[in-house]
């Protein structure tokens, strides 16, 4: 994705929910809550906080509770997440307050506990699948909302805009969410499909002389789509942020007992 530069966060929305960005120093990352590598770029650094279950939670959700879509996506040759996305389009920002909580494999970051558990909070009768589904999707982005935040404690960076991959990224409306729930512009790059790969190339093109740094290598990537956040969404999502951010704390304990017998 080309994160060589502070204020750039990158998102990957694939099995799991990756969000990093490029440092221009090293910090002691207090708790681990997060992790540091030297960035390939030189005198950059690479820190990043990776939840377990981000797009695992949406195709979760699909192999459990879609079976209609599937067999009828089989039928038409077509993908089933596309209906799926249509339903979850249906349903409006904060899905009608429904919230998703993405620990189907306990979580890592910002909680490193393997007895955290997944579940929907707030269902009620007026909930249908459409909201159910984008409550995943959102569930998901407030996760990565959670991890950039951590991010931003240690170091306030001002973000200019989310470069964002991995099949998540392929959801036009999934890519609205998460710039509506950020309030950024959200990109995707030509190359990031191919994900570590392609930026191992990159790398390899450098030290092969093809480039003379990973500035000018990372010129090679084209911006495939564009999304703007859509400010009358902001105070919905800031407040089903707040509510989900306050769920672990509240929850803890009884994880901890629906965990102990495992």
């Amino acid at each position: 994705m080309g994160l060589i530069k502070e204020g750039v966060l990158g998102l990957t929305v694939g099995t799991g929910g990756i969000v990093a960005m490029g440092f221009s120093n090293y910090m002691e990352n207090k708790g681990g809550k997060l992790q540091f590598f030297c960035n390939n770029a030189r005198d950059l650094y690479h820190v990043m906080g990776v939840m377990l279950a981000g797009g695992g939670s949406y195709q979760w959700y699909r192999n459990n509770l879609c079976g209609f879509e599937i067999a009828e996506a089989k039928r038409l040759g077509k993908d089933p997440y596309e209906a799926m996305d249509r339903a979850a389009n249906e349903s409006p920002p904060g899905a009608n307050r429904l919230i998703w909580l993405p620990y189907l494999s306990g979580e890592r970051s910002p909680y490193s506990d393997p007895n955290l558990r997944a579940c929907f909070i707030g269902l009620s009768q007026k909930h249908g699948k459409g909201d159910m589904t984008r409550a995943v999707m959102e569930g998901v982005t407030y996760g990565m909302r959670q991890i950039s935040q951590e991010i931003q404690k240690l170091k306030p960076v001002g973000m200019s805009h989310i470069i964002v991959s991995g099949g998540g990224s392929n959801s036009p409306l999934w890519r609205q969410i998460i710039s509506d729930v950020f309030q950024l512009p959200v990109v995707t790059v030509s190359g990031s499909k191919e994900g570590g790969a392609y930026g191992a190339c990159l790398v390899a093109g450098v030290g092969a002389g093809l480039w003379k740094n990973l500035g000018e290598a990372c010129g090679v990537l084209s911006e495939e789509t564009h999304d703007e956040p859509i400010a009358a969404n902001k105070a919905i999502y800031d407040e089903m942020y707040g509510i989900y951010d306050g769920m672990v704390p509240a929850l803890k304990a009884q994880f901890d007992k629906l965990a102990g017998s495992e």
